[in-house]
């Protein structure tokens, strides 16, 4: 599990934005977390650093390419709002990133329990979240 705001990367430049990892580099480090699960000794910022290095933003922003990491060993299969979908994808080992907090905080899904998923969440102290709570997810 990374956290956004850890030490050793928190302060550094998000992308080529005006944020930092801390401030808005939730789905960064939700990528972060699947990369390291791929290919291992990967974390917020070196990760970071390959993507600024490797067009994995947009322009001159802190905006991610979700394609950008395939050489890394993930393959962006897309986006839904089909709920039902979520345990199947983690089912076939996908990793699913999802947008949670009304479109504000992502957080990769680790599993499916009930109503609820179950996340390593990269801002916040919080292990769950209501599926109803979900307005987009993504998946590797």
């Amino acid at each position: 599990m990374w956290k956004q705001c850890d030490s050793r990367w928190g302060g550094n430049q998000l992308g080529f934005g005006r944020n930092t990892i801390c401030s808005a580099g939730c789905l960064m480090t939700s990528v972060s977390m699947a990369v390291t699960m791929t290919v291992g000794l990967a974390n917020p910022l070196t990760v970071n650093d390959w993507l600024k290095n490797n067009g994995g933003y947009v322009g001159g922003t802190g905006d991610f390419i979700w394609g950008a990491v395939r050489p890394l060993g993930l393959q962006f299969g897309g986006f839904s709002t089909e709920m039902n979908s979520i345990g199947a994808h983690l089912y076939f080992t996908h990793f699913v990133i999802a947008n949670v907090n009304q479109g504000r905080h992502w957080v990769i899904v680790t599993g499916v329990s009930g109503n609820q998923i179950i996340v390593n969440d990269p801002g916040y102290n919080r292990d769950s979240y209501l599926i109803s709570e979900i307005v987009e997810y993504g998946w590797y």
